[in-house]
């Protein structure tokens, strides 16, 4: 039974990893809004260093699994896959508001290029005049 204990303990592993990357991308998700895009980008490869270790533990369940019983795993197996939705949803969340900042710095991006264009237009349209004599006659 030293297998199915070491199961359990691998299981147990596995579903505190999944709950501890949760919790730090549920404070996470609150904070999205207000954080430079270089601070959000460092805590997405945190996080990816907690995926790599959870696939890591998954990896060797896997092959502990080979030819076991699920009946006695069935609620690990459960209560993991609850959290991984939920990080999927915050991993949804957290995408979508990126792509919105993304938008939005291209339309204001453009509006401060168009504002240059018509700046200088306008500027040349002045050096045009300025350099012409209107003679009205009468």
């Amino acid at each position: 039974m030293k297998s199915m204990n070491d199961l359990n303990n691998l299981l147990n592993a596995e579903l505190e990893a999944f709950i501890s990357i949760l919790q730090f991308s549920e404070k996470f998700l609150e904070e999205v809004p207000s954080l430079p895009v270089h601070t959000i980008s460092k805590m997405v490869e945190y996080r990816q260093e907690w995926i790599e270790k959870i696939q890591t533990l998954e990896e060797k369940r896997r092959e502990l699994l080979k030819a076991r019983d699920e009946e006695e795993i069935n609620p690990y197996l459960k209560e993991i896959s609850e959290v991984a939705k939920k990080l999927v949803a915050i991993d949804e969340k957290i995408y979508q508001h990126l792509q919105e900042r993304k938008i939005q710095y291209v339309r204001e991006h453009s509006e401060l290029v168009n504002q240059k264009e018509a700046q200088k237009r306008l500027a040349n349209n002045r050096n045009e005049r300025s350099g012409s004599v209107d003679i009205i006659q009468e």
